[in-house]
């Protein structure tokens, strides 16, 4: 396996890391601690949710940049950057407002924005799990 290849499976599995412990796994379980109260959950996910974004940008960048480099890019492999981008562009606008008015006792009624964000973090794993497998049983292939 070259180098280049290791590198590119480094960053697609930290991505994936980051994306399940700190996107997905650590969010859920700070909303189950009982003496934790609402307000400061969501103070705390606001400032966590920044530095994620922060570490998510830094690998997508280096991911493509790799990627760019190789060569041979598959339009599926633009998934995990899509849904980022919607994430960040699309939903985390309307999550935020919602946040503010909850951490400022105000009760903004119910609402399906966590349930995209949940859907477009599996949709950016799942794209990064197969790019990894691909970049995986390509790199395994003997080369003639």
């Amino acid at each position: 396996m070259r180098n280049q290849d290791r590198l590119l499976l480094l960053s697609v599995f930290m991505w994936s890391g980051v994306v399940l412990g700190g996107n997905l796994i650590a969010p859920t379980a700070k909303f189950r601690a009982p003496s934790l109260a609402l307000s400061t959950a969501l103070e705390v996910g606001r400032a966590t949710f920044r530095m994620m974004l922060i570490a998510e940008l830094v690998l997508c960048a280096a991911l493509y940049v790799l990627l760019a480099l190789r060569g041979k890019q598959k339009p599926l492999w633009f998934l995990p950057a899509a849904a980022l981008a919607a994430q960040w562009f699309v939903v985390m606008p309307p999550l935020d407002v919602r946040t503010l008015a909850i951490i400022g006792g105000q009760n903004p009624g119910p609402s399906n924005l966590h349930i995209y964000y949940v859907a477009l973090e599996m949709l950016k794993l799942l794209g990064l799990l197969a790019i990894g497998w691909t970049l995986a049983g390509s790199s395994a292939q003997p080369k003639t």
